[in-house]
């Protein structure tokens, strides 16, 4: 084998080694597109599609997963969110707007759903929602997981506060739940439901509660920060979490999606700190997908836990809060606002089908929503944005440039990627030349061939 030969083949090595590093290396200020946009959205798409489908009937969608597909920018049809508005308000009214059902987060949680449809959850139909929150015995008939919710719902929106009201047993107030959080600490960091040791659970719920007050307020924060090192401290090696169910402890596939929750709502990235990477080099999102399952009919969804014999199964809670995770962990990534963070919501706004029969649309129009009740006859070739699904959300523009610049990184990747493989395609091509050339070469020469052959063969 020629020198000249040999250099060859180590340039196609070296091009190979550069294209994966391309591939599997962080570039600075590009989104991760081998694991967290490929895999984490990939799975939480097949969730979607899943849990909510095309969104037929959405009398069988709940409410958190509805939460969560709203949040995660899906691709749900654009009058979604009025139909689900309509169906909630049909449940409200045949209950009589008494849905706690022994629940009282039911209350909370609806907060969340309707200002996440772009309602003002001080003005459903009437009713100002905040006032379920008003009587704090009846917040904490649920235990701490009532405080916990009812401050996550008070939180998502900067001007939601707990009315007072007349006749309630106990007022409550933000400041009143807060210092309850504030007082029922664990003896080692974190909190619980019952007893003096935390729980991963609780303790992660706990934190997405106070999220909101760890850069103003230095109290939460050293009790946050206590926590998060509690966590640190009780991950398994796997990279997932133990829940107490009973007596015993298990590990479950829950747990870890709420610490996937906590930790974003601070701004962690549950993958790539360094306190949540075991020394085996596992992280809570990897064993997460441990538990993922799909079948080849499309059905995909979570393991509560993982048999040491026979197959895992999907279970329904466990994939609903794998979701919510899975999209926490996507607006993380995406430089979005939080899970729970609803300021980025336009509040009041006309429903995409209201503003499309109100809109008169011209020849100048620049861009419409999707409105199936428009005529033919009223398209013009120049609304080029007619067939695309409506937007979810409606953001501010940092927002969409925070989107739009892991895009930009996957451009210029794509066009790096696209040299390099014309760069192999031109070096295989002198490789299969030049072989030929050479054995010809030595074909008409002899043993010793002369100093003007070796230099006829070396231009050539």
């Amino acid at each position: 084998m020629s020198k000249t030969f040999r250099k060859s083949i180590y340039r196609v090595v070296a091009l190979f080694i550069m294209i994966f590093c391309m591939l599997f290396t962080d570039i600075p200020g590009q989104a991760v597109f081998a694991y967290a946009d490929t895999d984490a959205r990939a799975v939480r798409d097949s969730l979607f599609y899943g849990l909510v489908g095309d969104v037929g009937d959405v009398e069988d969608v709940a409410m958190w997963t509805a939460f969560a597909s709203i949040r995660g920018d899906c691709d749900i049809t654009g009058d979604f969110k009025d139909r689900y508005y309509e169906h909630l308000i049909k449940e409200l009214d045949e209950n009589d707007w008494n849905i706690a059902g022994g629940r009282y987060t039911e209350y909370s949680k609806l907060i969340l759903m309707m200002t996440a449809l772009g309602h003002d959850a001080r003005d459903i139909e009437g009713h100002d929602l905040l006032e379920y929150l008003a009587d704090l015995d009846l917040v904490k008939s649920q235990g701490i997981n009532g405080v916990i919710y009812a401050l996550i719902a008070v939180n998502c929106r900067d001007e939601y506060e707990i009315p007072v009201i007349d006749g309630v047993s106990t007022q409550n107030s933000e400041n009143t739940m807060l210092e309850f959080m504030l007082e029922n600490e664990a003896e080692d960091g974190g909190w619980r439901i019952m007893g003096g040791y935390a729980d991963v659970d609780v303790t992660a719920m706990a934190i997405q509660a106070l999220s909101p007050y760890y850069d103003s307020n230095e109290r939460v924060r050293e009790k946050i920060d206590r926590a998060v090192n509690w966590l640190s401290e009780n991950q398994q090696d796997n990279g997932g979490y133990m829940a107490l169910l009973g007596n015993a402890r298990v590990e479950s596939s829950e747990s870890t999606s709420q610490v996937v929750l906590a930790l974003t709502s601070l701004g962690i990235d549950p993958r790539t700190d360094e306190r949540f990477i075991t020394s085996s080099g596992k992280t809570m999102i990897g064993r997460l997908f441990d538990h993922y399952i799909s079948y080849d009919d499309g059905t995909a969804g979570f393991a509560h836990i993982l048999p040491e014999e026979g197959e895992p199964e999907i279970n329904g809670l466990a994939t609903v809060e794998g979701f919510c995770a899975l999209t926490a962990y996507y607006r993380l990534e995406s430089g979005l606002s939080s899970y729970y963070d609803l300021r980025d919501i336009e509040i009041g706004a006309e429903s995409d089908a209201d503003a499309a029969d109100e809109s008169d649309v011209t020849d100048d129009t620049d861009e419409i929503e999707k409105n199936d009740e428009i005529d033919d006859t009223d398209k013009t070739d120049e609304i080029d944005d007619i067939n695309k699904p409506d937007g979810i959300n409606k953001k501010d523009d940092t927002v969409e440039q925070d989107k739009t610049s892991g895009s930009v990184g996957g451009v210029l990747c794509m066009l790096l990627l696209t040299v390099g493989a014309f760069n192999v395609f031109f070096v295989i091509v002198l490789l299969l030349i030049r072989p030929k050339n050479r054995d010809n070469s030595e074909d008409r020469q002899d043993d010793q061939p002369d100093n003007k052959q070796e230099e006829s063969v070396r231009k050539t």
